[in-house]
């Protein structure tokens, strides 16, 4: 196993990825809903210009995505308040990792802010990768995210691997979250 370490011998995986990539038929069930009290912080390399990095089950309802009809700029929703503004065009960088951070009044990407209104927050629970609405097909590398309610961290997702198996680990239940699809997730380097 090289450029690997054994992070803990306590721990239900063999070792800590760079990243888990969907080729679009992966995905992960968080098994959280959310509010308007909801946060996201999260990781994310874009691959594509369709990059979904977390959907709920109803359109325009939450999520974090990178869209080509948008000219390939990030697309944040919540709630009610879909936020595509033409400066996130410049944001857009394929291959290099980039912070995102969405909640009820805010997007802030890469350390920029802009701001949101949403007044109303619908959906069941959130997936990572799924693009829940189109079914495309699309590829994105999350590095890890975070997800809050009320100001408290209830998901704090880390990619990792148990043999040639990737997951998410989530260091606040610890729980592994397996992939919810078919076919496998591609791994990045052990860290």
């Amino acid at each position: 196993m090289s450029g690997g370490s054994l992070l803990n011998k306590g721990l239900p995986y063999d070792y800590e990825v760079e990243y888990l990539e969907s080729s679009g038929t992966q995905y992960i069930n968080t098994m959280v809903a959310p509010t308007l009290d909801t946060e996201i912080q999260c990781v994310v390399i874009p691959i594509s210009n369709n990059v979904n990095v977390l959907n709920t089950d109803l359109q325009n309802s939450f999520g974090i995505h990178i869209t080509n009809w948008a000219i390939g700029s990030w697309a944040c929703y919540f709630g009610n308040k879909g936020y595509i503004p033409s400066q996130f065009v410049s944001k857009f960088k394929h291959n290099i990792p980039q912070s995102v951070v969405l909640n009820y009044q805010k997007v802030t990407i890469d350390g920029v802010e802009y701001s949101i209104d949403a007044t109303y927050m619908s959906g069941t629970t959130m997936y990572m990768f799924k693009d829940t609405w189109t079914e495309s097909k699309d590829n994105t590398r999350i590095c890890s995210l975070k997800i809050k309610q009320n100001n408290i961290i209830v998901r704090d997702f880390i990619p990792v691997r148990k043999g040639t198996t990737g997951y998410m680990y989530d260091k606040v239940s610890g729980t592994l979250f397996g992939n919810a699809g078919t076919g496998n997730f591609i791994l990045g380097q052990d860290v």
